[in-house]
């Protein structure tokens, strides 16, 4: 499947572990080490998510001793490029992939090569139990043409909820769709209305449809995940297509091959 204009402005891939007591302590120096270290692309550390422990003890004099604490929960880096980001936590690992600043997306395998390999290093620096699911996350953006009627949808898509005239969309997530996907422990879209900037750095906005998709596994092992991910994509390309009318197909302006 070639496009022409491909929707993708950002994809990524997750990883979600099972953490035992002989992990390693995820602290801000092991994080940004790992983050660094990443394809000598020159990733850097910039934002820390924390969280809250609260510890609750019994004095010899019976009474209730809290302790509250600060504890990071997971923490993220990007590269110098801003088209690749890595968020790393204590049962987390992701690798997201968006366009650069001439447009240009990696594509698929080479997000997935990219992944494993982060999940390589993971496993040898943070010595999880084991991988509780993979997930496959794809984020498009549909352009639709300007001289379309807002909210009016049926020329574009197959898959649609039905409005009364009264009642046509014109902001925010209107559609969420989970679906039966052989292979999946879950598969859903998201769907919404939305405005991005122009490509070209103008003030005007572009009007259309933001779809979120997610495909995501059941606990398997590490060396399984290559495996799944690779169907998962196979999956999501079919899917994608059942989506869209012809005439949705043909905003993407697909190649001959």
């Amino acid at each position: 499947m070639k496009l022409r204009k491909p929707p993708v402005i950002e994809a990524w891939i997750e990883f979600q572990f099972d953490v035992s007591e002989e992990a390693s302590p995820l602290t801000p120096q092991a994080a940004a080490g790992f983050i660094h270290e990443h394809g000598g692309l020159g990733f850097k550390l910039d934002a820390v998510a924390v969280g809250t422990k609260v510890t609750r003890t019994l004095t010899a004099e019976n009474n209730i001793q809290t302790e509250i604490q600060d504890m990071p929960q997971y923490f993220r880096g990007a590269n110098a490029g801003k088209d690749r980001a890595i968020s790393v936590g204590r049962n987390v690992l992701g690798l997201h992939a968006m366009r650069d600043a001439q447009g240009y997306w990696c594509g698929f395998k080479v997000l997935l090569g990219e992944s494993l390999e982060l999940l390589a290093r993971y496993y040898e620096t943070f010595h999880p139990a084991g991988l509780k699911s993979v997930g496959l996350h794809y984020r498009d953006f549909v352009q639709l043409p300007s001289g379309h009627k807002p909210g009016d949808l049926a020329p574009f898509l197959a898959i649609r909820p039905e409005f009364p005239s009264q009642l046509k969309p014109r902001g925010g997530t209107f559609l969420w769709l989970s679906f039966d996907s052989p292979g999946d422990a879950a598969a859903d879209l998201q769907m919404r209305s939305t405005a991005l900037p122009s490509a070209t750095g103008s003030a005007v906005t572009r009007q259309g449809l933001l779809l979120d998709w997610r495909h995501a596994s059941a606990k398997m092992s590490k060396d399984s995940a290559g495996e799944y991910l690779s169907g998962a994509h196979r999956r999501h390309l079919g899917f994608f297509r059942l989506a869209f009318t012809e005439e949705g197909w043909n905003l993407f302006e697909p190649l001959e091959l």
